[in-house]
């Protein structure tokens, strides 16, 4: 199991109706959709949050059920669901409003927490906004301490500056944090904010140096760089019409995770010792995932047998299967 953790909430999408900006609920948060992408491609999966019992967590709880997504790690609180409200531009790119003060899954603490993971927990993945508001920052973290060396640790920064006011406090944290990766994925937003002025393949080959055994940077329709042990390798993309980009970030990070846990690779010094170059597939089926999502509204997130029809189709009409893009837009 690959067990995502953090917020699990409500995106308010702004829609136009005739004339007028309704908003329509849809289930996310970036932990929670790559949970969604991990259970979707076929890899079981879970998710480790507070949750609200208001009407809008039962609905969360119920899509997880449905979608397959393991909750015995929820914990539940009378506390409000968070609510984010997301307005899409002329080019599918979200911004986000957030309404997080007294939420249930910013209200975490270490009693939430199992005193230990079973076994059949291979890898944990961390990120966004759970990293950064306590009480349920300092919660997670801890787990990431407690579990690093034990677990294959996954790690997505999706920077918010909105709710990242503390700039200096949080790229502290980030830097404890990537010393316990095993994985990070950023997009290039991500590497401007957190690293300003800075070259975003030489921050994923430092990273890939000195911290995470692998580390990517996405780029938006210009594809991505990924590193190991620092070397690297950038990966073109391909144009598909984009609806919006929400959810495709996650959408690759969890596809990423499904096929480094389908090679064994789901390891620390594995992972290491493997080459750049043998990644190219699984990195190709990950931009492929997240492809899929930009055409849909949302983070609908595609299941196994759409992105293998997706990169079949890709290869009979360019010759290149893994060639699929990517685009930022995480949810959350």
């Amino acid at each position: 199991m690959i067990l995502s953790t953090g917020e699990a909430l409500v995106d308010m999408i702004a829609v136009d109706v005739g004339g007028r900006r309704l908003f329509e609920p849809v289930i996310g948060g970036s932990p929670l959709n790559v949970a969604l992408g991990i259970a979707r491609l076929g890899r079981r999966a879970g998710h480790l949050t507070k949750l609200s019992t208001d009407m809008f967590g039962e609905a969360i709880a119920a899509f997880m059920d449905r979608e397959g997504i393991d909750r015995r790690f929820v914990r539940r609180s009378p506390r409000p669901t968070t609510m984010v409200y997301v307005a899409i531009d002329d080019r599918g790119t979200p911004s986000y409003a957030f309404h997080l003060e007294g939420t249930a899954d910013r209200s975490m603490e270490i009693e939430d927490l199992p005193t230990q993971l079973p076994g059949e927990v291979e890898a944990l993945h961390f990120g966004s906004i759970s990293l950064v508001l306590d009480p349920t920052a300092s919660t997670l973290r801890g787990l990431m301490r407690r579990e690093a060396g034990r677990r294959f640790i996954s790690l997505d920064p999706n920077i918010r500056p909105s709710v990242m006011t503390d700039r200096a406090a949080h790229v502290a944290r980030f830097g404890e944090l990537l010393d316990h990766a095993d994985l990070i994925k950023a997009s290039t937003e991500d590497v401007a904010w957190l690293h300003p002025g800075e070259d975003p393949e030489a921050v994923a080959v430092r990273w890939s140096s000195s911290g995470p055994s692998l580390a990517v940077v996405t780029d938006g329709e210009r594809g991505l760089v990924a590193a190991i042990g620092g070397r690297a390798i950038r990966l073109p993309a391909a144009p598909v019409a984009v609806v919006d980009t929400v959810g495709a970030g996650d959408t690759f990070q969890a596809a990423l995770l499904v096929r480094l846990a389908e090679e064994g690779l789901l390891e620390r010094a594995t992972l290491a010792a493997t080459r750049i170059e043998d990644l190219v597939p699984a990195l190709g089926f990950a931009a492929a995932a997240a492809a899929l999502t930009c055409t849909r509204r949302g983070a609908d997130l595609p299941r196994r047998d759409e992105v293998a029809d997706f990169v079949e189709r890709r290869g009979r009409t360019d010759g290149s299967a893994v060639r699929a893009p990517f685009h930022r837009g995480e949810s959350g």
